[in-house]
């Protein structure tokens, strides 16, 4: 009897070991292939599309890593492909798979597979996904996500309705997406931020590089409460073509975009173009007809764009009311503090134009001290908005 029940034992011990030899085996495999991946990536002048064919041939990233020789020129696509090939394969004998991925993920580096847990999931049902995404940062894109884009160059008024939308996103728990630029992207960044996120930065060239160099704490930051997300190796420069490529992401990973001002030919737009050719909501915030920046915007609401102002505008066009709604709405409920008769005094000489210190000085009822003070505090508070050539215009809250 002993010896049956030590077979038996014997038996249960042996499947449990058998599974966990599979999850290893498929452990290992998937390291195998996102390694493979990798490297591709790593030959100059790969790109996602020729990638894509790559594996598409051959069946995995890593068979065609090792039969890169045998792929047929015609996959590697317009002339001077013979010569491209061979490029390619002087570069795949100086690359060794493993040891770039384990270099990655010892800079905090995670890439992830299309596919692959913490890739998301819309991202990889557009049109032209990603093949893999490098991200760096405290947590993965998931949940609710919206995009909020704009002008670099935006004005007082941008700059503050865009912070002012990161802000009560990111207090519904909606994760706010944009591509760390001047202007529109870094106010919706930093609207999140004040609440602590979650906020997600999409790049345009590899984590080597920081564009704008301005930003760098600002990607710092966003990496605390999110994360910096790129198709770029580390080393991709940023370059002008990047940034519309890099916008199908922006709009891919979201379930709609909100645009804040742009002109005509704004990369926002591209950005909501993006978004309507994969059947996202795309919305706009109108504003001053004599703002050129606000063509945009006008424009997208001409062709069917929804038309909002605020959070709560945006969850009736998405749908989302319930408790994104209830949690926005608890966010809004906070009382700002009331202003001084100075600082009303100097608001009552504003009416939407951007006026200079000297104009405000040669009107405003009170010593220069007192014009200061109110100045500084309105804009600290959010009334005010410094626009170019240090004039100050009223901000409508």
């Amino acid at each position: 009897m002993e010896d049956k029940k030590g077979k038996k034992g014997e038996g249960k011990g042996s499947k449990k070991e058998g599974k966990e030899g599979d999850k290893a085996h498929a452990g290992a495999e998937a390291a195998e292939e996102k390694a493979a991946m990798l490297a591709l990536l790593l030959i100059p002048g790969m790109d996602n599309r020729i990638l894509r064919r790559l594996c598409l041939h051959h069946g995995s990233a890593l068979k065609a890593w090792e039969k890169l020789e045998e792929t047929p020129r015609a996959l590697l696509g317009g002339a001077g492909a013979g010569e491209r090939k061979e490029e390619w394969l002087r570069a795949r004998r100086l690359l060794r798979p493993r040891e770039e991925l384990e270099k990655l993920q010892e800079r905090g580096v995670r890439l992830l597979l299309r596919g692959e847990e913490g890739y998301p999931p819309d991202l990889g049902r557009i049109y032209d996904p990603p093949a893999v995404l490098f991200v760096r940062g405290s947590t993965r894109p998931a949940g609710r996500l919206l995009a909020v884009v704009g002008s670099r160059k935006a004005s007082a008024q941008g700059r503050h309705t865009a912070e002012a939308l990161g802000r009560e996103m990111a207090a519904a728990g909606i994760g706010v997406v944009s591509g760390g630029a001047f202007g529109i992207d870094a106010a919706a960044h930093r609207g999140a931020l004040e609440v602590g996120g979650p906020t997600f930065a999409v790049l345009g060239h590899g984590f080597d590089h920081s564009y704008p160099p301005e930003h760098r704490g600002l990607f710092r930051r966003v990496e605390e409460a999110g994360c910096l997300v790129t198709e770029y190796p580390p080393a991709v420069p940023p370059s002008p073509w990047r940034f519309p490529e890099r916008n199908r992401i922006i709009a891919g990973m979201c379930s709609g975009v909100v645009v804040v001002e742009g002109g005509e030919k704004s990369g926002a737009l591209i950005t909501a173009d993006y978004a309507m050719e994969e059947g996202r909501e795309v919305m706009a915030v109108p504003g001053s007809v004599s703002n050129p920046l606000t063509r945009g915007p006008h424009r997208l609401i001409r062709q069917g764009a929804g038309l909002v102002t605020c959070l709560e505008e945006i969850l009736e066009e998405l749908g989302w009311e319930g408790e994104c709604g209830r949690a926005a709405r608890a966010a809004e409920e906070v009382s700002p503090d009331p202003l001084s008769q100075s600082e009303l005094s100097l608001l009552a000489l504003l009416d939407g134009e951007p006026r200079s210190l000297d104009f405000l000085a040669s009107r405003f009822p009170g010593p220069g001290p007192d014009l200061y003070l109110a100045l500084s505090s309105l804009l600290v508070k959010g009334f005010l908005g410094e626009e170019p050539g240090g004039r100050y215009i009223r901000i409508e809250q």
